[in-house]
């Protein structure tokens, strides 16, 4: 409600012929949804899906959470504000988690809950565009898990101190070739983390890590999005469509081999932990 003064301020600007003053509305509530989806379908724990891999098989989900931060919102004037994202379980000072498995069927790495939008306020306008990174920011990357405030203490998010938070986690079981030459196939599950790495610094001896080699932090950019009426789409299948997903273990973001075509998938470089040439294909407004 606008307050009265300010009303009758306006009343009087008109009655006197002076221009009439822009009267500051204040933030708005902002919710930025997130679609998962594998390929067309909804993605869903204990649910199979085929067409998975560079091999085209099926394949069930592990998992699928991911870290944001830096969330700025692009307005119909082409000003960039940012989004101011709410304190909870799963967002904290600027940094939410994203989850999409409910801790059924194969998803036993997290837990049953759900988050699946960033929550929070910006200046009040129409915003027709959105950016963010994936990932957790430096200063809050390489603190203890035991002592971070959630959503940072999820310990299956977390490799060590020095090298910080699983940002980025998309995990496949399919059936794959026996490992000692036999007919029979096994399960493998393969892992998709992206992380920092090169980072030096021993925090648990009380060294601060100051910087990473390679960031890994993916930049998306949405330049045709409006939140009040479309979702983000995240396509689990895309992640992994460059990649065997049956013999190996996958990417901890260490072994060019089964990292560099995900990475390209999320618009990263994996030679060098910044942007990619190419453009990432994982999100897009729906």
């Amino acid at each position: 409600m606008i307050p009265r003064l300010a009303v009758l301020a306006v009343l009087a600007s008109v009655a006197c012929g002076t221009p009439t003053p822009v009267i500051d509305a204040g933030p708005q509530a902002v919710s930025i949804a997130f679609d998962a989806k594998v390929g067309s379908a909804p993605f869903k724990c204990g649910s199979m899906f085929g067409g998975m891999g560079s091999t085209s098989v099926m394949a069930e989900p592990v998992d699928f959470r991911f870290y944001v931060h830096d969330v700025k919102l692009t307005d119909d004037k082409g000003a960039t504000v940012a989004l101011t994202l709410d304190e909870g379980p799963y967002q904290h000072a600027g940094t939410a988690l994203l989850d999409f498995e409910d801790g059924t069927g194969r998803c036993t790495l997290g837990d049953t809950t759900l988050h699946t939008a960033l929550i929070g306020t910006a200046p009040a306008g129409k915003f027709t565009g959105v950016s963010f990174k994936i990932g957790v920011p430096l200063e809050q990357n390489h603190d203890s898990v035991t002592a971070s405030p959630a959503p940072l203490d999820k310990s299956s998010l977390f490799w060590s101190w020095k090298s910080g938070h699983v940002f980025f986690a998309a995990t496949t079981r399919a059936m794959g070739p026996s490992k000692d030459g036999g007919t029979e196939q096994v399960a493998n599950e393969h892992f998709t983390h992206v992380g920092s790495t090169g980072c030096s610094g021993d925090p648990a001896a009380g060294t601060p890590v100051t910087s990473c080699t390679k960031p890994n932090r993916a930049t998306i950019a949405l330049t045709a999005f409006d939140p009040a009426t479309q979702k983000i789409s995240v396509d689990f299948q895309k992640v992994k469509e460059s990649v065997d997903i049956t013999d190996n273990p996958g990417c901890h973001s260490f072994t060019a081999a089964t990292c560099a075509g995900p990475f390209s998938r999320l618009g990263l470089d994996f030679d060098t932990g910044g942007a990619s040439s190419s453009a990432q294909t994982v999100f897009k407004a729906e």
